[in-house]
This record gives structure tokens, sequence and C-alpha cells, in this order.
């Protein structure tokens, strides 16, 4: 495993450990520094964007895991349409995201604070970019879209440990987990996001199937720590 890989990996572990101390930290920080945005989310602005910025540093510690950036864009350009979709200024994303990266910089050793500012860098161009309409990418023209579109409706379902259970099934079978995430994870929550922006996702329903991925994408983790080219035995987590 080279250095640059290590760098990602030990980043992914450290803000996925540490998501809730810091995203408490980003918040506190973001209303110190944004009175017109405090103002505009009381009576629960914290609790708002702490929740908001720990769901972000799981996407970034999924994404960092992998070494695959566009997970975490992918995310945050999602939120850039629900943001525009409900006339909030995307400049409180950007901001509480400029406020994240600062925190990061400070908490990470060196070599991992280097590995994860170029991912920021990408998600600043995102935000800047036009925001633009975006087709679903699922397709149930080819295995890896047959099994992104199965474990999309078994979360809709509501059935967590089927949707664990084909993913895990399919690593087992040969798949590899880098591909999982680029071919399946991201294309969801694509999806996911296209659904929530129609109207046919509530709140509740979009954080359950986000919450049923993250914990799939998390029983794939020691599964990469092998490399992206080498075959890897997939235990499913307890």
């Amino acid at each position: 495993m080279n250095n640059a890989h290590q760098d990602h990996r030990y980043a992914s572990v450290l803000v996925k450990t540490s998501a809730r101390g810091l995203a408490s930290h980003a918040a506190e920080l973001l209303l110190e520094q944004n009175t017109e945005l405090k103002q505009r989310y009381e009576p629960k602005a914290f609790s708002h964007w702490k929740t908001n910025l720990e769901s972000r540093l799981l996407e970034l510690s999924a994404a960092l895991a992998v070494g695959n950036s566009a997970i975490f864009v992918a995310n945050v350009s999602w939120s850039k349409k629900a943001f525009l979709s409900r006339g909030v200024p995307v400049s409180d994303l950007a901001s509480s995201l400029k406020t994240l990266e600062r925190i990061l910089e400070k908490a990470l050793p060196e070599p991992c604070a280097n590995a994860v500012g170029p991912y920021f860098e990408k998600v600043e161009k995102e935000l800047e970019s036009p925001a633009e309409e975006t087709p679903t990418r699922l397709s149930a023209n080819t295995p890896m879209g047959k099994l992104g579109a199965r474990f999309l409706v078994s979360i809709l379902d509501g059935r967590r440990d089927l949707a664990s259970r084909l993913i895990l099934e399919a690593v087992e079978q040969g798949m590899k987990a880098p591909e999982v995430y680029s071919n399946i994870f991201v294309p969801v929550q694509e999806e996911l996001g296209r659904l929530w922006l129609l109207g046919d996702l509530s709140v509740a329903e979009e954080h359950f199937a986000t919450s049923v991925t993250e914990l799939v994408m998390s029983q794939l983790y020691p599964h990469l720590s092998a490399g992206e080219k080498k075959d890897v035995t997939i235990v499913a987590a307890a």
C-alpha cells in the first residue's frame, strides 16, 4: 500500500471516529461567525448544522476510504440542488463546508489534512458551477445497474438487512468493493436525492435511506484496506 493510499485510509478512520465532536465544533464556529445564518435557522440552528456537518463528515470518510472524491462531490451537489429548490441560499452550504475544512485542517495530522484538501477544492468548484438537471443513472441494462436498482428498492421498502445482504453477497461472489462505491452507492445516492427533490421521498424516508447506505458502506471498510486490485472476501458485520 503506497503512502498516499495510507494517508487516505488513515484520514477516513480519523474523520469517521471523530465525526460527532468535529461536527459540534464546526457548528459552533459556523454560527459564531455567521450571525445572519444563525438567525435564519433559529431556534434549532445548532442542532440543524451539527447534524448536517456530521453527515458531511461521514460522506467524506466514505469517499476517503476508497480514494474517490466523486462520492463526496455527488452528495454536496445534491445538497446544492436541494438548497436551490427550497429557496435557501447556497452560500449557507458553502460557508458550512468552508468552516468544516478549517476545522479539519487543524484537527488532522498534516498528511491526512493534505489528503482531505483536494476533496474540498473539488467541492468548492462544484458549488461555483451552475446547477444542472441530472437524470437517473440507475439502469437495469447492466449487472451493476440491476444490483443498484435492487439495492435501492430494498432500502425504500425499509428492508435494511436485505439491502446489506445484496451488497455483501455480491462482493463475496467477486465484485470489487471499490466498484460498489463508484457504480452502486454513488448512483443510488444521486437517485435518492433526485426523488427527494421531486417530492417523492419525505425527509424521514431520505434520512433512513441515507443512513442505510452509510451503514452498508461501513460494512465494506474492512475489505478496502487490501487495495483496489485485490479480490476480497466479505464478512458481514454482526
